[in-house]
């Protein structure tokens, strides 16, 4: 039976309260060395703990408060200058907010309400979930893509905060789910980080927004509609019922209906989703954070002989189209229609080449 489009969709992808002040912090052994960091602006990278303290910056939406983050530019100038990452084809992004910059102070036109409490609970089999509700939301004139003036570049500056603190970390009622501390003193945040992969290297990188409301939830992320405008997306490949990887196995061992918090970052489980981009090698200029997802299952025999192994390179995957690998109703492997914002942080191993 083909699989309700709802659950579908949904399946994509403890500390006590901590105020404002709460200093991010991370146990220096565990540190990534700066080389293995493609997002230079960022304070720290603990691949132990699963965890990127991050540059915040204070802007403002309909008189209140904001604290955003900044990831990608789409101007190679800018993104040097900025400490970010470059990513081309954030030029051809459809869902762009314009804002206005005063006194260093940008001005946003909407925020996310991030004051729903998210709800995952996995299904009999694990997938599809029984319950997939977002903790995050947002207007439609909101988006994490924005452009100072008519000719300037895009950036990719999603909100993760709202107010002025405390905050509240532990339900994360004003802050993205995958915030785990904030000092807005001392402008900087930590977040939880996913591991995937790119050509077969394994890299580090957070989902800020999803354009659908159960892969919002499952990523800790903001429900954005109308995300995936335009065609600045890449792909990224997703496993439903791979061994070790996929939509089942973060359903069923990922810890998916705990908060996220600095104690636990560690333990939560990511899909292990395959990314056919990269900012560093052979596909740098087609890079960018803004994700067309593809799911793909394993067929009824590759799973009996265990040929649903970990996958961690796009080529081999493309191979496997059609005969081990079909998508979720056993037709022919096509994007899901779901977009997410998913920017690069660091490689654990080698570049990817």
């Amino acid at each position: 039976m083909p699989i309700p489009r709802l659950f579908l969709l949904a399946a994509l992808l403890a500390l006590p309260f901590l105020a404002g002040c709460a200093r991010p912090g991370t146990a220096p052994e565990r540190l990534l060395p700066r080389e293995k960091i493609v997002l230079a602006s960022a304070i720290a990278v603990d691949a132990g703990n699963m965890t990127a303290t991050l540059p915040l910056h204070r802007g403002t939406a309909q008189g209140r408060s904001v604290w955003y983050v900044v990831t990608d530019s789409s101007d190679a100038a800018d993104a040097r200058a900025r400490g970010v990452v470059h990513a081309p084809l954030l030029a051809r992004a459809g869902h762009v907010q314009s804002v206005r910059e005063q006194n260093g102070v940008i001005e946003f036109t909407a925020a996310p309400d991030f004051s729903p409490r998210r709800q995952v609970q996995p299904g009999p089999e694990g997938f599809p979930p029984a319950t997939a509700l977002p903790g995050a939301t947002a207007p439609a004139s909101y988006s994490p893509f924005i452009r100072l003036g008519p000719d300037g570049p895009v950036l990719n500056a999603p909100i993760v905060a709202v107010g002025d603190g405390p905050f509240e970390i532990a339900r994360h009622d004003t802050t993205l789910d995958r915030v785990l501390a904030i000092d807005i003193a001392r402008r900087q945040m930590t977040l939880q980080l996913s591991i995937g992969f790119a050509e077969g290297r394994r890299v580090l990188y957070f989902s800020s927004e999803a354009s659908d409301p159960g892969v919002a939830a499952l990523e800790r992320a903001t429900f954005v509609p109308e995300l995936g405008k335009g065609d600045g997306d890449i792909g990224l490949l997703a496993f439903i019922n791979g061994s070790g990887q996929g939509l089942v196995h973060l359903l069923r061992h990922g810890h998916i209906d705990a908060e996220a918090s600095l104690g636990n970052a560690a333990m939560l489980g990511a899909p292990g989703n395959v990314l056919t981009a990269f900012p560093t090698g052979r596909t740098a200029s087609g890079y960018s954070p803004l994700w067309s997802v593809t799911l793909l299952r394993w067929s009824d025999a590759a799973v009996a002989t265990g040929q649903n192994a970990r996958q961690s390179n796009q080529a081999a995957i493309y191979r496997l189209y059609g005969n081990a690998l079909s998508g979720p109703d056993g037709k022919a492997v096509e994007p899901s229609g779901i977009t997410v914002n998913c920017p690069v942080v660091a490689f654990l191993d080698e570049a990817p080449p």
